[in-house]
């Protein structure tokens, strides 16, 4: 049985060596006729042959390599790409890579002088900017809505004061711009500390929540214009518990528009808010005391609503730093 099986495996042997030459002997047929029929092939498979042994000395001669480094490679595809079967095709399609070449170039140089001159303010800084704007515009808005307040109850708000108040209303049409820019800041290159991966989509995020305060913002607003007048009784109980609210929540708004402007961590946002929080608090406990029981509640709805800007405040609070100090 040993003796048959290696005679089978010299049969095996014999018979693959038989099939190659074959294959061979067939593929010297295939050559010789395409010659015969088109000898313009077999000549231009030796050219372009030739070409490229002589091309690839660039890799091997150090001198060549050091001058043209990485580029070598598009010598060799220049080779491959520009021969013909004969020499006009040959120099026709080398002319044409080459005045594509010069008009790729150009328009390159001309794309790169444009944009420094026109583009050195960005999407990327837009939108950065404007969300910071935007919450700093909402900071001054509802710190001064304390004082303006109970200013008007006695005659003496300035129109300074309203400008100042009114500033949230770009806040409430800024989505649309805020998506587009967002759109074009995804395409830009990494850069900073994100890399490839900065949240771009989550400013959209903060922005939402900026426009949800700036609509508390405006209820409030609805207020200092309502007919609506209160007792001086009732404006010295809750006189200062939404002062204190208004004033803090702004200043915690301010500081957060600060820290995304200068990309630092907020140091002082969280002790606003705590303020905001107890005075809130303390005014949730008059509301519950019993010395509202001759008190019509309608003159005391500001300060009601009032409650809900800490709340609005400490959701923007908490996401920016998510957002913008994370790594």
């Amino acid at each position: 049985m040993v003796v048959a099986s290696g005679s089978r495996d010299k049969t095996g042997f014999f018979t693959q060596g038989v099939k190659l030459k074959a294959n061979m002997v067939d593929m010297a047929r295939s050559v010789r006729k395409l010659g015969q029929e088109d000898p313009r092939r077999v000549f231009h498979s030796l050219k372009v042959g030739l070409t490229l042994i002589l091309v690839s000395a660039f890799y091997y001669y150090d001198q060549l390599y050091n001058k043209f480094g990485p580029n070598t490679i598009w010598i060799v595809m220049t080779v491959v790409l520009v021969f013909e079967f004969s020499v006009g095709a040959t120099l026709g399609r080398g002319f044409n890579r080459g005045i594509a070449t010069l008009l790729a170039g150009g328009l390159a140089i001309g794309a790169h002088h444009l944009t420094k001159n026109l583009g050195r303010v960005g999407e990327p800084v837009d939108l950065h900017n404007l969300i910071a704007l935007n919450i700093e515009k909402l900071g001054n808005s509802l710190e001064g809505f304390g004082d303006e307040y109970f200013k008007r109850k006695v005659g003496e708000a300035c129109k300074d004061d309203k400008e100042i108040l009114e500033g949230y209303k770009s806040v409430l049409n800024s989505k649309k711009c805020e998506e587009s820019l967002a759109n074009f800041a995804a395409w830009e290159p990494g850069h900073g500390r994100f890399p490839y991966r900065h949240p771009w989509k989550l400013y959209l995020k903060v922005g939402t929540l900026a426009r949800e305060c700036a609509y508390r913002i405006e209820a409030l607003n609805g207020y200092l214009n309502a007919d609506m007048q209160e007792s001086s009784e009732v404006s010295n109980v809750i006189q200062e518990a939404c002062t204190i609210m208004s004033v803090e929540s702004g200043k915690a708004l301010k500081e957060l528009a600060l820290a995304i402007k200068t990309m630092v961590q907020p140091s002082s946002a969280d002790s606003h808010i705590d303020k905001a929080k107890s005075s809130a608090e303390n005014l949730k406990s008059l509301l519950k005391s019993g010395i509202w029981e001759d008190i019509d509640l309608l003159k005391v709805i500001a300060g009601v609503t009032i409650l809900k800007c800490p709340h609005v405040v400490i959701i923007v609070s908490e996401s920016t730093p998510a957002v913008f100090f994370t790594k």
